[in-house]
């Protein structure tokens, strides 16, 4: 059983990620701004975060960063989503460590594998899926 901290700003979305992982056997915690999944983050420790690129507060490039720079989170495996269809942002979300970049809204049977891949891998940083 793992615990995925889902960031986005949306709550209609975060409801159906958190609905949906629970029903797959985990746990769900939700941040609808980066401030309060880095706090999230630091308590939880999940063992996999999906962030959305686009938040009021920060981007999350900007919050895979600084998750990035705190010792109790550098190393959980952050999974980028976007509704952009800009493809270069791909490049950037590898860049900045992102273990995947993935397309909004994300299919059900994606979101389960990438949890089945990087929820107890604890590799931040490895090669795009």
């Amino acid at each position: 059983m793992a615990w995925i901290l889902f960031v986005d700003d949306d709550p209609y979305t975060l409801e159906i990620y958190k609905k949906a992982v629970e029903l797959f056997g985990h746990h769900a915690v939700v941040a609808g701004m980066g401030e309060d999944a880095l706090k999230l983050a630091q308590e939880h420790k999940p063992d996999i975060i999906f962030l959305d690129m686009n938040m009021p507060d920060m981007n999350g490039f900007e919050l895979l960063e600084r998750l990035q720079k705190l010792d109790a989170t550098a190393r959980i495996p952050a999974v980028m989503l976007t509704a952009s269809n800009q493809f270069e942002n791909e490049d950037l979300a590898e860049q900045a460590g992102a273990v995947a970049f993935v397309q909004k809204p994300i299919r059900i049977d994606e979101l389960k594998n990438l949890i089945e891949k990087y929820a107890s891998s604890g590799t931040s940083g490895v090669q795009l899926a």
